[in-house]
């Protein structure tokens, strides 16, 4: 298995081609790897079924495209109702929060588990009033008051899905990653539908409540968002995109850079800050637990000895090719 650092420089400099509306996709798979290999306690099993197609695709010369990959048109084909006309070239957008319940139903990685319980004391009894599924990324919501401000944070839109309408929402565990959708669609008092454009900061921790046993108390954990992906433009179209956190580096002797912003046929760049419209745009968000963060330093690309090595330790791991008779 190559090195976990070797794997990050490899993915930090990956393309991905975009033939057709696959922005969704690209950003969400980029964030997945990256923020599981932003822990200090990654295996293949962060990568489930796929570790070895995953492999593969960070072995791709030049530009990979995720339509080349097996598990993945296995997704599309089978997602809603089942098409076996399916074209890999012509792809609609899809919503990027139902793409990443579908795959990890498929992907089963042990790195997240995001159960959740909605409780209520009722006669001195805990009731559980709902629950989430394993795989299903969180919908965080704004209220009223965040709505209207030009800038928050998710520690506000956490306790929000916390306590409301007189009941507690809590995670079941702190896992080491958690995958977290911010609905933006907000409606005001004449039931009119609007996107709120609020800036949603990523510099600092974020507390997550998980509950403490079988009780309504919860302990505040604290995540670091590791990856974002914001889209730009309407339901169904658009264009997504993803950041991915960096250790501060220097990329040039006068650029810093504290993340990676992707965009489809191009490397990913090195940027020091977040752009303002993908801060108002930010839908997904990435979490990686603050004890177990693990923040990568950018290096430019070259071919190395060491990629040679990863290759080469990527290709011991494939399956012989079948003789034929």
């Amino acid at each position: 298995m190559p090195a976990q650092h070797q794997l990050l420089q490899r993915l930090a400099h990956l393309t991905l081609a975009n033939p057709s509306n696959l922005c969704f996709a690209n950003a969400t798979v980029l964030s997945m790897m990256w923020s599981t290999l932003s822990t200090n306690t990654w295996t293949e099993t962060y990568w489930g079924t796929q570790c070895r197609e995953l492999l593969i695709l960070l072995h791709g010369q030049d530009c990979a495209t995720l339509t080349d990959q097996a598990w993945f048109q296995q997704i599309m084909r089978c997602w809603g109702e089942r098409d076996p006309l399916f074209d890999p070239g012509n792809i609609m957008q899809q919503d990027a929060a139902e793409f990443v319940a579908t795959w990890f139903s498929i992907l089963q990685s042990t790195a997240f588990d995001i159960r959740w319980e909605k409780r209520l004391e009722s006669h001195q009894m805990v009731q559980i009033l709902d629950t989430g599924s394993m795989y299903s990324p969180i919908c965080l919501k704004f209220d009223a008051t965040l709505a209207q401000l030009p800038i928050c944070d998710l520690t506000q839109l956490w306790q929000v899905w916390n306590d409301v309408d007189g009941m507690r929402t809590g995670m079941t565990t702190a896992p080491p990653c958690l995958c977290v959708q911010v609905d933006r669609c907000i409606m005001d008092g004449l039931n009119q539908v609007s996107k709120c454009e609020c800036k949603i900061q990523t510099d600092d921790p974020c507390l997550v409540p998980v509950f403490s046993a079988d009780t309504l108390q919860c302990v505040k954990v604290e995540y670091h968002v590791q990856a974002v992906t914001a889209h730009l433009g309407a339901d169904q179209a658009g264009h997504i995109r993803a950041a991915l956190r960096l250790a501060p580096s220097i990329v040039q002797e006068i650029h810093p850079a504290n993340w990676l912003l992707t965009e489809d046929w191009q490397q990913p760049t090195a940027v020091w800050d977040i752009p303002n419209w993908m801060k108002r745009n930010s839908t997904m968000f990435w979490l990686v637990r603050s004890d177990l963060l693990q923040l990568w330093r950018f290096r430019p690309h070259h071919v190395e000895t060491a990629d040679l090595a990863m290759r080469d330790q990527i290709l011991a791991m494939l399956p012989l090719p079948a003789e034929t008779p």
